[in-house]
């Protein structure tokens, strides 16, 4: 049976159409792959602004990455430390409820209860109506706070 995938990322795209047991085997690579170029052209494009690894990858990846797949707050801490990878500077939670919902992860029971337990432990600030991630917020990540 013929399996048919594409990838978009950025403006890098893969299609493939073909025998689901090489798809089963080589999917890992092929993300990695195009994570990889997608990355390359973003550091160029953006001028080298000093994003760590979350800037080449995919949000999911990212989730798995960091250990962020379940946990709700960690989950929140993550997508805005991805966002923060993708050149957005401050954030408000609506940005972090649109990049799950546009990669298809499940979505959060309560964003602006997660913000505030993140910002109660330190993990982020809050500047009016906007917020970041802060140093130990990373830290907590396992991202170089630098």
């Amino acid at each position: 049976m013929a399996t048919k995938l594409r990838i978009r990322v950025g403006d890098v795209e893969v299609e493939y159409e073909g025998p689901e047991a090489f798809l089963n085997k080589k999917l890992p690579e092929l993300i990695g792959n195009v994570a990889k170029v997608r990355g390359t052209k973003s550091e160029g494009d953006k001028g080298g602004s000093g994003m760590g690894s979350e800037g080449s990858q995919t949000l999911v990846a990212f989730l798995g990455t960091t250990n962020s797949k379940s946990n709700q707050k960690r989950k929140f801490l993550a997508t805005a430390q991805w966002l923060h990878g993708q050149g957005t500077k401050m954030l408000r939670t609506r940005n972090i409820t649109a990049a799950l919902k546009e990669s298809q992860q499940s979505r959060l029971g309560n964003p602006s209860d997660c913000l505030n337990k993140n910002i109660a432990d330190g993990l982020c600030q809050k500047e009016g109506q906007e917020f970041f991630v802060a140093p130990e917020g990373r830290r907590k990540l396992g991202i170089d706070a630098g």
